[in-house]
């Protein structure tokens, strides 16, 4: 490396990128128009150098120059080393002065592209099974379709039929006409789907804000895209699938689903029986035995040529030990009786009587099939969790456990996969999801039979003190289909549903997290002692989403609760009885009792002094909370004081652009502007917005606050005009993120009202004012300081419009008398 004179040059185009754009090397589209804008800054002679240099690279120093800036998957090398072999002729485009001219930018990145290999994203798609057997009149049909038809299209059919088997092998054969292809699996919404690939992407966030992240990343890819939305099962998702339609607009979405989806942007194409020819060829690759062609006609006639029912059939005649017939499994099937249906299929039948007609064999081919106990026991394990392939080197943990008997466990699951009632790829072993519900409805899977998939899976939400919670979120498809399966009351499975529900706050899905933590709490008050310390930590998180949802008195509620536990039951010191106090503090500041809010911190201060050290975190945090109560209570030296305390800690034991730091910058800057030096709130608002804008994605209530403090800042300063314009993309990011009657929208609804006010313009004052004292009136008890303060700025613009009457009447309100003013 050290005889290329390109490699001073990569070096600075690298970090420069890294910067930009962390995942570069995985959204072309973003890395070009990066890459475009680091070369033009370079001059006409570097450029020509670097033409003459940089294709005369090593390929092998080339990959250790890019291994040396931390990637290390084989398939990112290659792609950013062919990228780098590229830079002459990207360089030559960029001469051509596209990127010279703002309108004509997409033609610049278009030309870019073309320089660039393609990106396929195929870490998320499931392996495609090997034996893949006919529907190549689907396969055809399916291409066609996607290429001439709408956007969305929906592979519909029975479970079994075989629309995930044809996805794949779609798939698997027309890969190289995609530029990225992207596999979810459908969980209980598109943002909880699209969170599991966020490993991919790496995004810091909430749930929402991750997969706004995630979207506008894709927003972006040029070319031919496909989004495959695998077992979609919730038609009320129809509109957030527009949305993702309209915002995807070069990405072709193909869904499998048993529902069908009865709009006019949805173009189906129904996968249904197989034909004969393409069954008995599915037959004969799983039983190669000699057999009688009529009594397989008549069968398969019987189950209506049902994909999963005839692969069962032939591996159950394969490997059975009772010696049945094929003879024997038809007349066992033509026997069966319904109450509904009589004699032999029938091709007229409706959805609902077929799938009972299939599950009914489906049944049967199981009681022949005689599996073992202990293999039934694992069908078990399978059946709770979710129809998607499981690593085989997490299998070991998550449902064995025992190392010793892991021998024996394997040889079951390889009789299983023989069997065909587990499938074995090159990514996993999964369980098909129609097996997963014959299973459940007749063996009943118990807590007992999945225990040590319940422990690994609570072990796995668990967030250790240093760890990120959201790349806790993988686990969460693993987690809901088992609290869903496993009916059943008991103390593990109430410490699943509580960790669950913290991954979903930490992802700021605080409807999921308020469903887990209740389904955690009534598990809990029907088995534990009034005064367990789970309870405790039940009452703490619902406090605390509810302080969240701005629910304060629910908050309130549940946080005594939590210390009435917590107070009986722990030592006076202990860590845990300081985190109640705190709670407390924070739900009386939002409730307006400062009072009652220092009381609380100052306890809980008191117990982390004692048992932390000097430059512990929580001390930081402590800290920050305590000057927020007294800034409140009008005490600004204190306020100052613990502001510059929790600065110290910070400043010292976190990075530079750490969001509890923007958070200190931030609130030092309103004590500055409380205390009237303005320049020194400017100058600190400033610190910590651009913290906040380097790490936060464009929508975070943390950059709606720091929007807000401009604006403020700006207002007193006298410039009305940035003032404005501060307070509106605040404004802008709270209603997209909060409901319609949060707190914090009433503040925002109140600065545009002071705002407008000073401009004159007394009617748009008018209605932002009334739309703050809606919400205060609604969310706020009578005597909290932010009503009142709503009720005197609509006393004044009453005033303004000459309106006495109703200046008088919020005048009484406030119990402040104006009239003097």
């Amino acid at each position: 490396m050290k005889h290329s004179k390109a490699y001073p040059y990569l070096k600075a185009l690298f970090d420069g990128l890294k910067e930009a754009a962390p995942n570069w090397a995985k959204a072309p589209a973003v890395f070009l128009s990066s890459l475009g804008e680091q070369l033009i800054k370079q001059g006409e002679e570097e450029n020509k150098q670097l033409e003459s240099e940089i294709k005369s690279i090593p390929e092998k120093e080339l990959c250790e120059f890019v291994k040396s800036y931390g990637y290390d998957q084989k398939n990112d090398i290659k792609q950013i080393c062919n990228t780098v072999k590229n830079i002459p002729d990207i360089l030559q485009t960029v001469k051509k002065g596209f990127a010279n001219s703002h309108e004509e930018h997409e033609e610049f990145k278009r030309l870019l592209l073309e320089k660039q290999p393609p990106v396929n994203f195929y870490k998320y798609i499931p392996a495609s099974i090997s034996t893949f057997t006919g529907r190549e009149n689907d396969l055809t049909e399916l291409h066609k379709l996607l290429e001439e038809k709408g956007a969305v299209l929906l592979l519909n059919g029975l479970g079994g039929t075989g629309k995930t088997s044809v996805a794949l092998e779609y798939v698997k054969r027309n890969r190289d006409n995609y530029n990225s292809i992207i596999w979810l699996n459908y969980l209980d919404s598109f943002e909880s789907s699209f969170l599991i690939c966020n490993e991919f992407f790496g995004f810091k966030g909430t749930g929402k804000e991750v997969y706004d992240s995630i979207i506008k990343e894709l927003s972006v890819y040029d070319g031919n895209n496909l989004l495959i939305i695998d077992n979609f099962h919730d038609i009320k998702e129809i509109t957030p699938l527009r949305n993702l339609l309209s915002r995807l607009p070069n990405f072709k979405i193909l869904i499998t689903s048993r529902e069908e989806i009865p709009y006019d942007f949805v173009i189906t194409q129904t996968l249904d029986s197989l034909p004969h020819d393409d069954a008995v060829k599915l037959f004969s690759t799983h039983y190669k035995k000699p057999y009688d062609s009529e009594i397989l006609k008549n069968l398969f006639e019987l189950i209506g040529y049902h994909t999963l029912t005839i692969e069962l059939v032939a591996k159950t005649l394969r490997t059975s030990m009772k010696m049945v017939t094929l003879k024997d499994i038809y007349n066992i099937f033509k026997d069966k009786k319904f109450d509904k249906l009589e004699g032999e299929y029938e091709a007229h039948l409706d959805y609902k009587d077929r799938a009972f007609q299939i599950n009914t064999y489906l049944e049967e081919v199981f009681k022949i099939s005689d599996i073992p106990e202990e293999q039934i026991n694992i069908l078990k394990q399978f059946a709770v969790l979710p129809a998607v392939e499981i690593d085989e080197e997490i299998i070991p943990g998550m449902l064995c456990g025992d190392k010793s008997l892991y021998h024996s466990f394997r040889d079951n699951i390889l009789g299983l996969i023989n069997a065909g009632w587990l499938i074995h790829t090159e990514k996993g072993i999964k369980c098909h999801q129609v097996i997963q519900q014959l299973i459940i409805k007749n063996e009943k899977p118990a807590y007992e039979n999945a225990k040590q998939v319940v422990n690994y899976i609570c072990g796995q939400l668990y967030a250790e003190p240093g760890e990120n919670p959201l790349d806790k979120a993988r686990w969460i498809e693993f987690a809901v289909p088992l609290l869903e399966n496993l009916g059943e009351e008991n103390e593990q499975l109430a410490a699943l549903s509580n960790n669950l529900a913290l991954i979903y706050k930490d992802l700021g899905d605080l409807k999921q997290a308020l469903k887990f933590t209740e389904k955690s709490l009534k598990i809990n008050e029907k088995i534990l002692p009034a005064d367990h310390p789970s309870l405790a930590t039940s009452y703490n998180n619902l406090a605390l989403i509810y302080k969240d949802l701005g629910d304060l008195e629910q908050a309130l509620k549940f946080a005594e609760k939590d210390a009435g536990i917590s107070e009986k039951i722990l030592p006076v010191d202990h860590p845990s009885l300081a985190t109640s106090y705190n709670n407390l503090a924070l739900i009386y500041l939002d409730l307006g009792d400062l009072e009652k809010a220092l009381e609380y911190k100052l306890k809980s201060l008191a117990i982390e002094e004692k048992v932390f050290d000097d430059n512990h975190p929580q001390l930081g945090s402590s800290y920050n909370n305590l000057a927020q109560i007294y800034q409140d209570l009008g005490n600004l030296d204190q306020a100052l004081k613990f502001t510059e305390k929790s600065l110290k800690i910070r400043e010292k034991i976190l990075p530079a652009d750490h969001p509890d730091l923007a958070t200190s910058y931030n609130n030092l800057a309103q004590i500055y502007q409380d205390l009237g030096d303005l320049d020194q709130a400017l100058k600190f608002t400033e610190k910590s917005f651009k913290i906040r804008e380097k790490i936060l994605p464009p929508d975070h209530p943390s950059l709606a606050e720091s929007y807000n403090n401009l604006a403020l800042i700006y207002r007193d300063l006298g410039d009305l005009e940035q003032a404005l314009k501060f307070s509106e993309k605040s404004l802008k990011i709270k209603e997209k993120i909060l409901p319609a009657d949060h707190p914090s929208l009433a503040t925002s609804y109140n600065n545009l009202a002071l705002i407008y006010k000073d401009l004159g313009d007394l009617d748009q004052a008018l209605k932002f004012s009334l739309k703050d004292v809606a919400i205060c009136e609604k969310k706020l008890p009578e005597n909290h300081p932010d009503r009142i303060i709503a009720y005197n700025t609509i006393t004044f613009i009453y005033r303004a419009l000459g309106n006495n009457e109703k200046a008088v009447e919020y005048e009484n309100k406030s119990g402040t008398n104006h009239s003097n003013k």
